[in-house]
């Protein structure tokens, strides 16, 4: 659990000196969480969605199988 939440921590005469937070960690306890993940929000939908839903691909897939029938 430590490994996951700290990058390293510092004991000096049995007590912690420096514990710094992994980076993932940091973030989740950023103050600006909310702005970072808007930005991130912003930034992937005007990207264009190049994954296929369920249906689409199993259409795809009957497509495929009836051309190949045709050929045979």
């Amino acid at each position: 659990m430590n490994q996951a939440v700290f990058e390293r921590l510092h004991v000096d005469d049995d007590e912690i000196a420096e514990s710094p937070l992994s980076e993932l960690f940091g973030r989740l306890l950023a103050p600006d969480l909310k702005v970072q993940l808007k930005n991130e929000e912003a930034a992937t939908s005007s990207e264009p969605n190049m994954t296929m839903t369920t249906a689409e691909t199993i259409g795809a897939q009957r497509e495929r199988t009836y051309d190949l029938n045709l050929r045979s």
